[in-house]
């Protein structure tokens, strides 16, 4: 609680807690977390949202990695945003289950349940897509130290466009969703994907 209080009245100017200061951004991270994949970790155009914060010198040996979302919020149906409300949409969810919430790798990325993580990035895929507006863009990165990308893929309403695999060993993916313009997303092909 005191870290939250400390957080709120020495935050930056730019940093917003309610749905109203979101008027003029076009682009939503759903995940943020340290911000590490933007170049720009302030970039005017995007709402910087995280279900937690982690102030400066959580982690020691990284005294400036801190997660100060603008907006604090839970991905996995809870975002204060409007329908159709942004033109891109980036999903950078935990991908580890069962990490210990005060070990770095946790502070650092989040953790899933072990229990429910397949009900979590379902529901994620679902909020994610109901404030992206149609035509829009879902920007998914995923990292296979716990589950596979195929797997995940199962877990999402719709099916992807095209992806790219990075990092070491090819462990990580990013995949490119497009909303259907019609009102209606259409509905997931029943074959499999691999990625």
């Amino acid at each position: 609680m005191v870290v939250i209080l400390h957080w709120i009245l020495f935050r930056p100017s730019n940093v917003c807690l309610h749905r109203h200061a979101v008027e003029e951004e076009m682009i939503l991270d759903a995940t943020c977390g340290g911000r590490m994949m933007w170049f720009q970790k302030d970039h005017e155009d995007v709402v910087y949202c995280d279900r937690r914060i982690e102030p400066n010198g959580t982690i020691p040996d990284r005294p400036n990695f801190n997660v100060l979302p603008d907006v604090v919020a839970d991905f996995r149906g809870d975002l204060p945003f409007r329908d159709s409300e942004f033109d891109m949409v980036v999903f950078d969810p935990p991908q580890r289950a069962n990490a210990c919430l005060f070990t770095i790798t946790a502070k650092k990325f989040g953790s899933l349940d072990p229990q429910g993580w397949e009900d979590d990035l379902h529901r994620g895929f679902v909020e994610c897509f109901r404030v992206l507006r149609p035509g829009g863009f879902l920007i998914f990165k995923w990292s296979e130290v716990s589950f596979k990308v195929s797997d995940v893929l199962k877990l999402c309403p719709v099916d992807p466009m095209f992806g790219h695999t990075t990092g070491k060993n090819g462990g990580t993916k990013w995949i490119c969703f497009r909303k259907n313009i019609s009102k209606q997303q259409a509905p997931r092909r029943d074959h499999e994907r691999t990625a």
